[in-house]
């Protein structure tokens, strides 16, 4: 089969959570192992206009991700190459995204929650958060509920219904705090430049998930979160010092050393355990790198031909 354009519908079609997860812990592994490189994402700005890439090399594939930003909203398109660099195919992006952000996180927090976690709660009810949710709960079946907050009342309310109709036992949170308060597991999809969780809310033994701090500037957890944590797991070290908001405005008040933080590559590889206890709070902190893209764009590809 020749070249090939994959629109959002298709991935969707081809791209189970089943799938997508496996690509993406085979291509960690691989990561870990020294066997696949990804390279930090790159912006280009002027005025009001973004455009980023991010490439990486998971073998016999190699491609990445393109994409603009204009008033928050995003336009992706994913390429891939075969071994030989030949063009196999591109694909809209969206879905793409979505899915393996999803698979991700829901595997970050099956290895990494340092309790057996029993309630969800997510902070900020984007279109991204649906997908995260449910993946999450699939992969750790112990969780029982969701405690849901945003900013917005009707996106926060339009999540849990949707959620209720899909079987979840789903509640709207009231504040951050009560979110945090009520949750072992918490999950920041924001796009906020203050912080939505301090010290002061999440309890002992919590995993939190923090997703929207994407670049400098943005921040969801405060410093004080971030000191008090046993653990921070990133999924890019080296790309999160350029980009990952919440550690980097710890680091410049003094509260985080980057020497603290730990590969999420390694801990999914089995070269690192991280320390976790039920006193604990361990912070995973992912702003998405391109293996990810690479990875379950090859899967889209590679199950179209069967």
């Amino acid at each position: 089969m020749g070249f090939r354009h994959f629109s959002d519908s298709e991935v969707l079609q081809i791209l189970t959570p089943e799938v997508a997860r496996k690509a993406l812990l085979d291509a960690f592994l691989l990561w870990s192992e020294g066997k696949a490189s990804t390279m930090q994402r790159a912006r280009c700005v002027a005025g009001i206009q973004m455009c980023s890439s991010m490439i990486a090399v998971v073998p016999p594939f190699s491609g990445g991700k393109i994409y603009s930003t204009n008033g928050g909203k995003f336009s992706f398109l994913v390429v891939l190459f075969d071994a030989n660099g030949q063009l196999l195919a591109t694909f809209d992006g969206d879905m793409l995204t979505r899915l393996r952000t999803s698979a991700l996180i829901g595997a970050a927090v099956e290895r990494l929650h340092p309790t057996t976690p029993e309630q969800l709660g997510i902070i900020g009810a984007g279109k991204q958060s649906q997908m995260i949710v449910l993946e999450v709960l699939r992969t750790n079946p112990t969780l029982q509920g969701v405690s849901v907050f945003d900013l917005n009342d009707g996106a926060s309310q339009q999540l849990v219904e949707e959620l209720q109709r899909r079987g979840v036992s789903a509640r709207l949170g009231g504040s951050p705090l009560a979110v945090a308060q009520n949750s072992d597991t918490i999950i920041t999809v924001t796009s906020s430049k203050e912080p939505v969780l301090d010290h002061h809310g999440p309890k002992p033994g919590t995993l939190i998930v923090g997703v929207g701090a994407t670049k400098d500037g943005l921040c969801e957890l405060a410093p004080s979160l971030i000191a008090a944590s046993s653990e921070v797991v990133c999924d890019d070290v080296e790309g999160s010092r350029i980009e990952c908001g919440d550690l980097l405005e710890a680091s410049r008040v003094g509260l985080f050393d980057w020497q603290r933080a730990i590969e999420l590559k390694n801990v999914l590889g089995g070269r690192v355990s991280p320390k976790r206890g039920i006193d604990e709070i361990v912070i995973f902190e992912t702003q998405g790198v391109a293996i990810q893209d690479v990875a379950a764009a090859a899967a889209v590809w590679t199950n179209s031909q069967i």
